[in-house]
């Protein structure tokens, strides 16, 4: 299986990753200063500048994974967040059944509704945003 660092594909914008099998993995430097590398299989998305202004580290950093209390607290930020921030806040949510997977940089999400470009409908598709990495 082919993997493949998603900043290299969109530089400086956020990624995000649809799950889906395609035969290719995508990672990033995730968690802070634990420095992880979390890899899923699917495609990836550039949703330009969406997030970049979400910093993960103010929600635990390195101990998001570890600590429900910060990740309930990230997930209440990220959905703030997507419903002031059109286009793609109509599209994503945070996905409450994965919330153990969210670290700096990493935020599992559920999509519902059509992106315009490319034009894509989602039904509860999942997938992981990769923002940034703060350190």
């Amino acid at each position: 299986m082919t993997l493949i660092e998603i900043e290299s594909v969109v530089a400086d914008d956020t990624g995000l990753v649809v799950l889906a099998p395609t035969g290719v993995k995508y990672t990033a430097q995730c968690g802070g200063m634990a420095c992880m590398h979390p890899e899923v299989e699917g495609y990836l998305l550039s949703l330009g500048s969406f997030m970049q202004d979400f910093d993960t580290c103010e929600y635990g950093c390195l101990y998001i994974d570890r600590d429900i209390k910060h990740q309930k607290k990230l997930r209440d930020a990220v959905n703030d967040y997507c419903e002031d921030n059109k286009p793609y806040g109509d599209l994503i949510r945070f996905d409450d059944s994965r919330m153990s997977d969210a670290m700096e940089g990493w935020i599992p999400v559920v999509l519902n509704g059509q992106l315009r470009f490319p034009e894509i409908t989602f039904n509860g598709e999942k997938g992981f945003i990769h923002n940034f990495n703060c350190d």
